[in-house]
């Protein structure tokens, strides 16, 4: 019995030739081919759809892809869970571009681009309710607030810089997930819940 092929195996040069050969692709084609070349060469996504076409037509891309090691460089991150958070595969019309969206749909889901709502649905939980204004991050404000609920106000000053991994002030998914089993928040929270 032959091995159905991975949705990265069948991005090939015939594939980018189609997706080049669309002039002016709708925006779900120029968001899949920028962002995959964003995860492919570890660079920050551009939003210059030329620049896209640029990178797929250099012959070394093909060999790019079917070498990838399924990691996503931190840099087209972003980029990615955007992505997938905005477009479904069906949502590309175009069958050669609904391929890329395919692989990139699959690589956020292994957890590469990092942590997302689907694979962190326990800490999402958390971190959904903490964020009051619904921005997508938390602020001091909030994480104090959530703590004096809890009956915990003192921890705020300590649990901060804990979870604040890059020190903005601002506390992203990423860094919760990263710092929620460190800090004894889990803890807190199922015990709470």
């Amino acid at each position: 019995r032959k091995q159905e092929m991975s949705a990265r195996e069948k991005i090939d040069k015939n594939i980018l030739g189609e997706i080049k050969s669309l002039g002016n692709p709708p925006e779900t084609v120029k968001e899949t081919v920028l962002v995959l070349v964003a995860v492919v060469t570890g660079v920050k996504k551009s939003d210059e759809w030329i620049n896209g076409v640029k990178a797929i037509s250099d012959p070394g891309f093909v060999k790019l892809i079917q070498e990838h090691d399924g990691t996503v460089p931190s840099k087209a991150a972003p980029a990615l869970k955007k992505y997938v958070a905005t477009y479904k595969v069906e949502d590309v019309k175009s069958k050669s571009a609904a391929f890329i969206a395919e692989w990139l749909h699959e690589l956020a889901g292994s957890g590469a681009a990092g942590p997302t709502k689907d694979t962190n649905p326990r800490e999402w939980a958390v971190f959904e309710q903490i964020d009051l204004n619904g921005n997508g991050s938390l602020d001091m404000d909030e994480v104090k607030f959530a703590l004096e609920k809890l009956g915990e106000e003192t921890t705020a000053d300590k649990l901060l810089p804990q979870l604040d991994l890059n020190g903005d002030g601002v506390i992203t998914f990423d860094e919760f997930v990263t710092g929620f089993a460190k800090s004894g928040l889990g803890k807190v929270t199922a015990e709470s819940g």
